[in-house]
């Protein structure tokens, strides 16, 4: 399930120096959080060209938005959900077709402005967004230990996912990195995973992520049913 960096830790202020305008990456049916660090192919035309100008960015951190439509092959301003992360990018590695396959690292949620340059890439001016502190909140430490609980039952129920993976939940202690993780892993469509991004509070977002991570348990759980009498049924017919 979590996809992290292992020994992943959110990233210090060092990492988050970027001015209030970047170049944009859109994405198609996924949805890049903060901290998580995933896999990306890239093969459109301004795609291309974004991540061939990399080395002439002072940094590589660029703005990284989901599309609202996947289907739509240059999508502008008003194609994309309004809530990002800015991320960095770890590797670039290109194919023999021209695309790219990058790796990206989640740094922060930011919300996205006007765009200043459609060609040969996006550009767009982004805010910053901070969410609602819930330092020493007992509230939140409880809403983080149930979603806790839930994700080790889901990982349990998923013999396909590394042995680490419980472990790593333990680790995180701040409850919004918590729910960010989750929400990264999570079977979900990405409008739903688009608006826990654009949810700050925290609390609110961890009770979102705990009905959505809910449901998903009581999916495997009934695939577990499932299974367990089609073995039986087999057993009796044998």
């Amino acid at each position: 399930m979590p996809e992290r960096k292992r020994g992943a830790q959110p990233p210090d202020e060092n990492d988050l120096k970027f001015g209030d305008e970047l170049p944009v990456l859109p994405i198609r049916n996924a949805v890049l959080f903060p901290g998580a660090v995933a896999p990306f192919d890239v093969g459109r035309e301004k795609s291309v060209a974004l991540v061939e100008d990399l080395e002439n960015l002072s940094q590589p951190v660029i703005a990284i938005f989901a599309q609202r439509d996947p289907n739509i092959d240059d999508p502008g301003e008003n194609d994309l959900y309004p809530v990002g992360a800015a991320a960095r990018v770890l590797k670039s590695l290109k194919h023999s077709t021209g695309n790219y396959s990058l790796i990206l690292q989640g740094l922060t949620r930011i919300q996205l402005g006007a765009v200043t340059q459609g060609a040969p890439y996006l550009r767009a001016k982004i805010k910053r967004l901070e969410e609602n502190p819930v330092a020493d909140d007992v509230e939140a430490e409880a809403l983080a230990m149930s979603l806790r609980d839930v994700a080790k039952q889901v990982i349990q129920l998923m013999p396909e996912l590394p042995r680490e993976a419980q472990s790593l939940i333990d680790s995180i202690q701040e409850p919004g990195s918590l729910a960010d993780l989750v929400a990264a892993n999570l079977d979900a469509p990405v409008d739903e995973k688009a608006q826990l991004m654009s949810t700050l509070d925290v609390k609110d977002r961890i009770r979102q992520v705990l009905k959505l991570l809910t449901r998903q348990l009581e999916i495997l759980k009934m695939r577990e049913r499932i299974n367990s009498q089609i073995k039986e049924e087999m057993g009796k017919n044998q």
